[in-house]
This record gives C-alpha cells, structure tokens and sequence, in this order.
C-alpha cells in the first residue's frame, strides 16, 4: 500500500501538508446536537452516571486531548 502524506483529503476538502489546522473547541463545546442546551452550566451532564455519557464520542469534550489519553489526571 502507496500512502501519500503531502495532503490529505477530508470532506472534499485537501488539506496539504504544512498546512495549520485550527480546531474550534468553543463551537465543539457547545454544540447542540450533543449537549442540550449548551449554554446552561451544567457539570451533571458529564458524570459517569448521565444518560448520555455513553453515548457523547469522547471527541465531544477536548478538555487536554482526546482519546484513550485525554486527561493528564487519569
């Protein structure tokens, strides 16, 4: 397999290499389509025990990182 790392191609869109990508955390963080009511102080919403916590993709809340080592803490 030939893989080609001078760009990549999301969405339709190429993005080439050296390229800075900005990620918008404001705008992932408070997205309605994954936290309701967005704006709301909430911090129940992100308690193990909350009826969405299994079901929100752990990129929904980028905190330090996303994945299998987002928090420092852990």
């Amino acid at each position: 397999m030939d893989y080609n790392f001078n760009l990549f191609i999301i969405g339709g869109q190429i993005i080439r290499k050296g390229t800075t990508v900005n990620v918008f955390i404001y705008g992932i963080h408070h997205d309605a389509n994954v936290y309701p009511n967005p704006e709301k102080f909430d911090p129940e919403r992100f308690a193990e025990s909350s009826s969405t916590s299994d079901e929100r993709s752990p990129f929904a809340f980028i905190p330090f990182s996303a994945g299998s080592r987002n928090c420092i803490g852990k």
